[in-house]
């Protein structure tokens, strides 16, 4: 099901407003709202995703997933809806990814176009949002790229200011010092990239969430720590039917 015409009418008429409020430098990376410290962890949804909600919910914080279409799996999985849902229902801001975590820079603008549109369907359907942030994959994008996000689709273009490497293979102990670091100075603000689909997120959030609200960081949402409205169009919960799938659309990686 394909986001009806009143709701594409309205992403349109924001989308037009969009260059006017474009970022200097076309891509965020810090946060401007002082003491936020916004954990963000892409590549999901993935089985650790209840761990992180229920660590955040503990204390009070939020956090924002970057969520794929079809990356480590299917968006439209029984287990993938769940997992949005509780996200979404615990006030944590789901935003995009991309649909299979593509090279950006390397795609022609229709196919851009493609792998926006197929993650705002998802999401409209399950979540009954459209995201108004998105996450480039490997934080690749271009002045062209860049531009045709903000022109055409309303998207504000985030990345960070800091990463866990946790992708790249990090040790625990070398995220947690990551985070130590944070709790040491509390004179700045940031953007945390984490990975929903590694194993430090199975069990390090119980360790440094609490750290950094015992610190005194606000724990925002991207949106919150740059004062922004999370989502273009809001909605409802659509019931499940057969374009629930990821079956002729493009693989992991493709375009």
């Amino acid at each position: 099901m394909k986001l009806n015409l009143a709701i594409a009418a309205s992403i349109l008429g924001f989308a037009a407003a969009a260059p006017a409020e474009r970022q200097t430098q076309g891509v965020v990376n810090s946060c401007y709202k002082p003491d936020s410290m916004a954990i963000t962890y892409d590549d999901g949804p993935y089985q650790w995703d209840y761990n992180v909600n229920s660590q955040f919910n503990a204390v009070g914080g939020k956090t924002t997933y970057f969520v794929n279409g079809n990356n480590w799996s299917c968006i439209y999985s029984e287990e993938n809806v769940s997992r949005l849902r509780a996200l979404h229902e615990n006030g944590h801001q789901i935003a995009s990814h991309t649909w299979g975590h593509v090279h950006l820079p390397q795609l022609t603008n229709e196919q851009i176009d493609q792998q926006v549109q197929l993650v705002e369907d998802a999401l409209w359907k399950i979540i009954g949002v459209v995201p108004k942030f998105i996450r480039p994959p490997y934080g690749e994008v271009d002045d062209r790229v860049v531009q045709h996000l903000q022109d055409r689709w309303g998207l504000t273009v985030v990345n960070w200011s800091e990463d866990s490497r946790d992708a790249l293979g990090a040790s625990d102990q070398e995220i947690l010092d990551l985070y130590d670091g944070f709790a040491s100075d509390t004179s700045q603000s940031h953007i945390v990239l984490n990975h929903a689909v590694h194993e430090p997120a199975s069990h390090l959030p119980q360790v440094y969430v609490p750290e950094m609200q015992n610190a005194g960081y606000s724990l925002d949402t991207v949106a919150q720590c740059l004062y922004q409205e999370p989502y273009k169009v809001t909605g409802g919960y659509s019931q499940r039917d057969a374009s629930w799938t990821c079956e002729g659309l493009p693989a992991p990686g493709e375009a």
